[in-house]
């Protein structure tokens, strides 16, 4: 399925795309970007195998610890060079921090949901994967139909007030997947799952648009492959996140049981919804020279 695509996408932008090229390019940083690479891989897989088993695993304890501080290590080191591969100056820029720090933490429910609805589906109810395919399809579906009318959202209410509110609305439906059970109609499974995509998108398109508001031309791939890091880090956390909470929900039960689910649900809409302190910080008008307020033009009209 994969590899179809990406030819017909190296066609595509090789035809459409100017191939523009960058005067004054800074060497690669290599020193950061082992220091970095290992920070994240070890805390990621060190998180992921440390807390799900019974025990407290050793080994991955000592990656996660390990990662930490490499973590820690790379944020003096990338103050001391000119060209860090990840640029953390760019966390002074408000719709930037507020895209990373909060998209971060709203994107790891997100990360989970893929990893944990087929998982119940199979593991819990029985179902085939082509049966489990045919009722979470329905979340693309959803996230399509939003991206068509995104926009006019947000010039309607501004992308503070969309982040906020949004942030709520698409956690709790990532919640109500808790409620899930072997008995409940397939149409209301596909119900929450088809709202949780809209609304899902809906914070995907204004996360994605605002980070890049502020950020200077000059600063711009730093801050693309920064966004992109902190999105793939985060997307894998959600998925360790939901493995943990399964794996100390249930136990030494085998196999997984539903319950078991309806925690990790939980869990993830909790830690998605506080994703919203993050977006307080932001001015009102944040971001509005990608999408001006309706009610600001009329009012601009009317002077």
């Amino acid at each position: 399925i994969n590899a179809p695509i990406g030819v017909l996408g190296f066609i595509l932008v090789s035809k459409f795309i100017e191939n523009v090229r960058e005067e004054g390019v800074k060497p690669f940083d290599w020193p950061g970007f082992v220091l970095s690479a290992f920070g994240l891989a070890a805390t990621v897989f060190g998180m992921d195998t440390a807390f799900t088993k019974n025990t407290p695993d050793t080994l991955g304890l000592g990656l996660l610890g390990s990662g930490v501080i490499a973590l820690a290590l790379y944020v003096p080191y990338s103050r001391s060079i000119s060209n860090p591969i990840m640029d953390l100056s760019l966390m002074r820029i408000p719709t930037f921090r507020a895209s990373v720090t909060g998209g971060s933490v709203f994107r790891i429910g997100v990360g989970a949901m893929p990893f944990l609805l087929p998982l119940l589906m199979q593991e819990g109810f029985g179902y085939s994967p082509v049966e489990s395919g045919a009722i979470t399809f329905v979340s693309a579906a959803g996230s399509l139909g939003m991206r068509t009318i995104a926009k006019s959202i947000l010039r309607r209410y501004g992308f503070r007030r969309v982040l906020i509110w949004n942030a709520l609305v698409a956690s709790a439906f990532m919640g109500a997947c808790a409620f899930f059970q072997a008995d409940t109609p397939t149409w209301a499974m596909m119900t929450i799952i088809f709202f949780g995509g809209v609304f899902r998108s809906l914070e995907f398109t204004s996360l994605n648009s605002i980070a890049f508001a502020d950020v200077e031309r000059a600063q711009m791939s730093h801050a693309m492959s920064f966004s992109q890091m902190a999105q793939r880090l985060s997307l894998t956390m959600g998925v360790a996140l939901a493995a943990i909470v399964l794996h100390q929900a249930a136990g030494e039960v085998s196999p997984l049981p539903v319950f078991a689910f309806s925690w990790a649900f939980a869990v993830i809409g909790v830690v998605s919804a506080a994703s919203m302190f993050s977006f307080f910080s932001l001015a009102p008008d944040a971001g509005a020279v990608l999408a001006p307020r309706k009610d600001k033009q009329k009012r601009g009209a009317e002077g």
